[in-house]
């Protein structure tokens, strides 16, 4: 009983000493809330009585050009204001160092000094020598300072000499100044009115595409330059090909792993084309897909270069009547003459090709072959769908 009456009165001390803690903070906090709120009435009291309208007085002038008078109110504000400047002049002292000598003035306030460009101080100039570089205008220099400057109206007596011409022609002149080793290429006139070259017709050489115009070639030694001339070199069409480049008069054509394959025809309008056994002295080996298609040809000739022709070659050609086709050929693909009106076919391969079942067309029982009486290949069953007639020449 005696020590559960010793812990109730431990337990008692606590809290009131805790209560005391509590209420000691809080009029703590109160005071410095009163303290503060004390404070800020002081402030705003004397905000309140430095509300007034300022008086100003003139003090001066500022320091900076052209000097605005500066005014202060006895509650110590301060102003600024340009509609009042000081009465100063601008005292001229001097001309600036600098070319062209102006004169230079100063503030009678502040002591800044400024450049009068309306004043200029009487300067000569003399003669203190020429350019090194061409064309040696003369360098003229201040009497009053080290300025110099150069002056183009003042040239040094120098000539111009023709000491050569340009290796590569048109063979400009090379011109060089007496004084100094400057020289240039005069654009305006060449070796040619010297003389010193001329162009010659070439008729030997010719322009790589055709229709091959001449050249004129420079004469001059080491010179390699030629032009064009208007001038068409005498040529001849001989078997569809030009007579001094190869390449192909009725037909376009690729070259390709030293062959060459038909692509095109140059004019779909045309009613007679021939396709060469050789193109720029390349084999004629392909006619390609569509090479032929919508061309209003009547009769065409495969030379015997040709081995291989492929679908669609011919298509929609409706005048196609007659074929001639060479002994080299190896196969001739489906619908190559679709849409033709092939009646009259002549092969010339003592073997057959390959051929599909619609290679010449749709109308098979209209068409005539005619091979050699030594063929061999021709009773095959693709075969079968065509009339066959024998020669022996």
């Amino acid at each position: 009983m005696k020590k559960l009456i010793i812990v109730l009165m431990v337990m008692l001390s606590l809290t009131a000493c805790g209560g005391a803690s509590v209420e000691k903070d809080n009029a703590k906090e109160e005071k410095v809330t009163k303290e503060e709120k004390i404070d800020y009435e002081e402030i705003a009291k004397k905000a309140l009585e430095n509300e007034h309208e300022h008086v100003w007085e003139f003090t001066g002038f500022s320091e900076r050009h052209p000097h605005e008078a500066t005014y202060k109110c006895s509650c110590g504000a301060t102003k600024l204001t340009n509609e009042t400047i000081a009465d100063f002049d601008m005292k001229g002292i001097d001309f600036s160092e600098e070319h062209p000598h102006y004169l230079l003035r100063e503030c009678s306030i502040c002591k800044q000094q400024f450049i009068d460009e309306s004043i200029k101080k009487e300067i000569k100039w003399f003669l203190d020598g020429y350019e090194k570089e061409h064309p040696h205008y003369a360098i003229i220099k201040c009497s009053e300072c080290d300025y110099t400057k150069v002056e183009k109206n003042i040239p040094t007596k120098m000539k111009l000499l023709v000491v050569g011409y340009e290796k590569e022609h048109p063979h400009k002149a090379i011109i060089k100044c007496n004084k100094c080793d400057y020289s240039y290429v005069e654009q305006n006139g060449t070796a040619f009115d010297t003389g010193v070259c001329k162009l010659e017709v070439d008729k030997d050489n010719y322009d790589v595409a055709h229709p091959h115009f001449l050249f004129e070639r420079c004469t001059y030694e080491g010179c390699l330059y030629d032009k064009k001339t208007n001038t068409m070199a005498d040529w001849t069409w001989d078997d569809g090909v030009c007579s001094i480049c190869g390449g192909a008069k009725d037909v376009l054509y690729n070259i390709e792993n030293n062959k060459a394959i038909i692509t095109g025809i140059i004019n779909n309008n045309s009613e007679k084309i021939i396709i060469p056994n050789i193109i720029e002295g390349y084999p004629v080996k392909i006619i390609r897909n569509n090479a032929f298609q919508d061309s209003s040809i009547k009769a065409i000739k495969i030379p015997d270069s040709v081995v291989l022709i492929e679908e669609f070659a011919f298509e929609n050609c409706s005048n196609l009547g007659k074929l001639e086709i060479g002994n080299s050929i190896q196969e001739i693909r489906d619908l190559a003459f679709e849409n033709c009106k092939l009646n009259e076919i002549r092969i010339n391969s003592s073997v057959a090709p390959i051929i599909g079942f619609n290679s010449f067309g749709m109308n098979a029982e209209e068409i005539v072959i005619y091979i050699h009486i030594n063929s061999v290949g021709y009773d095959l069953v693709e075969w079968e769908r065509y009339h066959i007639e024998y020669f022996d020449e």
